[in-house]
């Protein structure tokens, strides 16, 4: 009687896991576009966060050489930087070189796209860039 009792729960258990698995998804439950690429864009660059600082982690604790280091840091800070332009709306991948601006307060000068400013402020006084 209690074996009974058993199996008939665990099958109870089991249709209830199961029953979301073949439901079929309505053909016009098609998802929002600009707020799944917002959310992949978002992803991607906790991702490259997340890597930076364990390759960090691993070279302060002897897990990882220099150079190797250094390549992860670069690819990873090129998902990051690709990640933050289509965040803030440029689109991703065109050339980092491609425009050379001038700071309106101190006047120098450097590329939008510089690691340290991503193109919004002067990396050497902090001023808002003009676009």
């Amino acid at each position: 009687m209690v074996f009974v009792v058993g199996v008939g729960l665990i099958l109870v258990a089991a249709l209830v896991v199961c029953v979301p698995l073949f439901r079929a998804v309505p053909a016009d439950a098609a998802p929002d576009a600009p707020a799944d690429a917002q959310a992949r864009w978002q992803k991607q660059k906790h991702e490259a966060y997340a890597a930076i600082k364990e390759a960090e982690l691993d070279l302060q604790m002897g897990k990882l050489a220099q150079a190797d280091f250094d390549l992860i840091r670069t690819a990873q800070e090129a998902r990051a930087l690709e990640a933050l332009r289509a965040l803030d709306g440029e689109t991703p991948g065109r050339d980092a070189s491609a425009t050379d601006a001038v700071c309106p307060s101190c006047g120098a000068r450097g590329t939008r796209d510089d690691r340290r400013g991503a193109g919004k402020f002067c990396t050497s006084c902090g001023a808002r860039r003009v676009a």
